[in-house]
């Protein structure tokens, strides 16, 4: 007989380092979620969640419990929590439009699904094109009952709360939400979270096999690549993520991130700036801008990127670092000080032993007293 949660909440605490509670706690929540203990598993994420919260999985796992509780309205703010503070957080953005499609909300879905689906082929012939706009010339429809039928939404998997009963959609084939598995999605996000790469690519490697036109399967195909340095690679994802869909923000960084790794300042800075133009209060711009102004030598720019960077997300552990070592090379102590006492303050809140360390040997050399 299995142990109660909130005994295996407890023995989970009592025996992991600290840096691993919340990511323990996330995969204890998902195990419960999977032997359908909505309850249990919202003691978990909401547990997670008092630890840290900008843990992502946390916010998506606890949405899908409240939604197999018929908490919709809830789920959906937890949703826009992760979304809030990743633009391009693939289960956040599935799970989302599963629920809004189950309560009715057809428009609001499609919106949502636009993030999933790559972009509609584009025709080259243009007698192809004159047909295209022809065929796309809106037609005055006469009004008719619409006639009953029922379908059920199960494209990832869904709670059962959700399965509805409902008038089909106008079909629109180019916005049509490929069969994503969400359980991969977040065991790559989880595993890339937490530092384990090689798992995070074993994940998402046959979700880009079966979706090779999904832009942001690439850009997690990248990032996982990227952290295992085998840069060259990451770079033909990002590449390839860019051409199917140059309108996705999260493509752009991995881009300017690939850039930025091979030293290559002046692709990596005008990748940065595109990401810019289509996010331009996503924290994470601004602190990769700022890293790629710091590679170029130009530290007056970057501090800028930085300040812009932490005004956007104020809990930004590695941007107040970045901050305060980049205002130490320029000579502006005191701006130092406040930076890296920010950035411990951050990182000890988020449990980032690496980055509270690294912050506190950078004060004592600031602020030798």
């Amino acid at each position: 007989m299995p142990l109660p949660v909130d005994r295996q909440i407890a023995d989970l605490l009592s025996t992991r380092p600290r840096a691993e509670h919340c990511p323990g706690l996330s995969e204890l929540g998902q195990e419960l979620l999977d032997v359908d203990d909505a309850d249990g598993a919202l003691a978990c994420f909401d547990r997670a969640l008092r630890i840290d919260q900008a843990c992502l999985l946390a916010w998506v796992g606890r949405a899908d419990a409240l939604a197999r509780k018929n908490r919709a309205g809830e789920a959906l703010g937890c949703l826009d929590r992760a979304l809030a503070r990743d633009f391009d957080f693939l289960p956040a953005i599935a799970l989302k439009a599963k629920i809004l499609e189950s309560l009715g909300c057809h428009a609001e879905a499609e919106e949502a699904r636009r993030k999933l689906a790559p972009p509609p082929p584009r025709r080259r012939s243009s007698t192809s094109m004159r047909a295209t706009r022809k065929s796309s010339r809106p037609v005055r429809r006469v009004s008719t009952p619409p006639k009953p039928a029922a379908r059920v939404i199960a494209r990832i998997r869904k709670p059962k709360a959700l399965v509805a009963i409902e008038e089909p959609a106008p079909s629109r084939p180019e916005l049509e939400v490929p069969d994503l598995d969400l359980g991969a999605l977040l065991a790559a996000e989880r595993d890339l979270a937490e530092g384990r790469s090689k798992d995070a690519l074993r994940a998402v490697e046959p979700l880009v096999n079966a979706h090779p036109d999904d832009g942001a399967l690439q850009v997690l195909r990248g990032r996982a690549l990227l952290a295992l340095g085998a840069v060259e690679h990451a770079t033909r994802s990002a590449d390839e993520a860019v051409r199917l869909d140059p309108t996705k923000a999260s493509a752009w960084k991995l881009a300017a991130r690939c850039a930025l790794a091979q030293k290559r300042h002046a692709p990596a800075l005008e990748a940065i700036e595109r990401a810019y133009g289509l996010a331009a209060t996503d924290p994470e711009v601004h602190r990769i801008r700022g890293d790629v102004l710091v590679a170029a030598e130009r530290h007056l720019e970057a501090v800028y990127a930085y300040e812009k960077a932490v005004h956007y997300r104020a809990d930004d552990a590695s941007a107040w670092l970045e901050l305060g070592r980049t205002l130490r090379l320029l000579r502006r102590a005191s701006a130092a000080e406040k930076a890296l006492g920010n950035a411990i303050a951050a990182a000890r809140e988020a449990n980032l032993e690496t980055i509270e360390a690294e912050a506190t040997a950078l004060l004592a050399r600031v602020s030798p007293s």
